[in-house]
C-alpha cells in the first residue's frame, strides 16, 4: 500500500482541497452531470477557497485531509452537525473525495473514519452521508456499515438528479 497521511486540514490546503474536489467530481460524475457544471465549478474557484476560508476556523465543522508522502493534498473529507432535520441521525459527512489515482487504497475509509472519530469527540452519536445514487462508489459506504436511508431528488445545474442517504446510527461502533 502506498502511505498516505490523514491530518486537519490548515488554512495553505484550502486551495488544493478545492482542486481536489473540482477534478473528483469530474472523475465521478462526468457523464452523469453536465459538462458545464464543472466548468462553472472551475469558474468559481475563487469563492470556493473563500468560503473554506472563512469556514475552517468554526468549531462545528471539520475538515480533514489525507496527504502524499510528498505533502500534497490527494482527498479530503468534511464533516459537522447534520444539514436538516432528522431524528435518527445528527452529524454528517458533507463530503469525501479523493484524486481518481489515490483510490482504492484505504484513503476513502481512513478519512471517513477519522471524521467519524472527529464527530464522536464532539459528542455527536450518528452521521448520515448524501450520494448521487448514479455515483458507481455509493455501495463504499454499505461496505463501511452504514444503511441506505432515504432517497430525494437534488437539482444539480439544470439536471435533477436523485440522491440517496447512508447513515451509521451508532458512531461509537463505526469508529
Amino acid at each position: 500500500m502506498i502511505p498516505y497521511t490523514i491530518r486537519n486540514a490548515e488554512m495553505t490546503d484550502l486551495e488544493a482541497v478545492a482542486r481536489v474536489h473540482i477534478a473528483s467530481w469530474r472523475t465521478t460524475y462526468g457523464g452523469l452531470v453536465e459538462t458545464s457544471w464543472f466548468d462553472q465549478m472551475e469558474r468559481n474557484l475563487d469563492r470556493r477557497v473563500q468560503a473554506r476560508r472563512e469556514r475552517l476556523p468554526r468549531t462545528d465543522v471539520h475538515t480533514l485531509v489525507m496527504t502524499s508522502p510528498g505533502g500534497l493534498v490527494v482527498g479530503f473529507a468534511d464533516v459537522g452537525p447534520l444539514d436538516g432535520e432528522d431524528p435518527r441521525f445528527d452529524g454528517e459527512l458533507y463530503a469525501v473525495y479523493l484524486l481518481k489515482g489515490w483510490q482504492g487504497l484505504g484513503g476513502g475509509r481512513a478519512l471517513v473514519q477519522a471524521g467519524a472519530a472527529w464527530l464522536a469527540q464532539q459528542g455527536f452519536r450518528s452521521m448520515k452521508v448524501w450520494v448521487l445514487r448514479d455515483n458507481p462508489s455509493r455501495m463504499f459506504y454499505q461496505r463501511l456499515g452504514a444503511e441506505f436511508v432515504e432517497h430525494r431528488p437534488i437539482t444539480i445545474g439544470t439536471q435533477t438528479l436523485a440522491e440517496e442517504a447512508y447513515g451509521w446510527r451508532q458512531l461509537n461502533t463505526f469508529v
